[in-house]
């Protein structure tokens, strides 16, 4: 990333730390004009929406990082997560699973277990109970993480989950 554009979201930073949304989109829409397919713009872009609370356009800016060419783990889990946090279970459970098929691809493991891992809630929250039990199959057995609207949940909570056959 060059400076101009490091200088710029600099400044973005400082609009958003002061509150100025307006701004700070205004900022982003022309830089992503300048530079359609700069990674870390759309990426900032949606933490900004989600601080903010705008959580449908956070998911909307996760979606057009995902349609650049560029696929990383990091971002599809992102995704995903924006995925949950609009109720959107179903996209959760994919993008979930793009981004585990990334990190094999890539041998990335950063985001594997956390990606697993919402699979899987995604899975139940859709009554798919027999695809979350699968989907665990590969899960660490201590795993556990934070999960909006749920709290911390466990692997434990998951299997229990899916033995009851109750969603969240």
């Amino acid at each position: 990333m060059g400076n101009y554009l490091l200088t710029e979201l600099q400044k973005i930073d400082k609009l958003a730390r002061s509150g100025e949304f307006m701004k700070c989109m205004e900022a982003f829409n022309t830089l992503i004009q300048q530079f359609p397919s700069e990674h870390s713009l759309h990426r900032k872009k949606a933490d900004v929406l989600e601080d903010f609370g705008k959580f449908d356009d956070a998911y909307q800016a996760r979606q057009e990082l995902a349609s650049l060419e560029f696929k990383e783990p990091a971002d599809l889990y992102e995704l995903a997560l924006a995925a949950w946090k609009v109720e959107n279970y179903y996209d959760c459970a994919a993008w979930a699973n793009k981004a585990i098929f990334e990190c094999e691809r890539n041998e990335n493991y950063y985001y594997y277990q956390s990606s697993i891992f919402y699979q899987a809630v995604a899975q139940i929250a859709t009554a798919d109970y027999d695809a979350a039990a699968s989907t665990i199959e590969n899960l660490d057995d201590d795993y556990s993480t934070h999960v909006s609207r749920l709290g911390m949940i466990s692997k434990e909570h998951i299997v229990l989950k899916i033995e009851s056959r109750h969603s969240w």
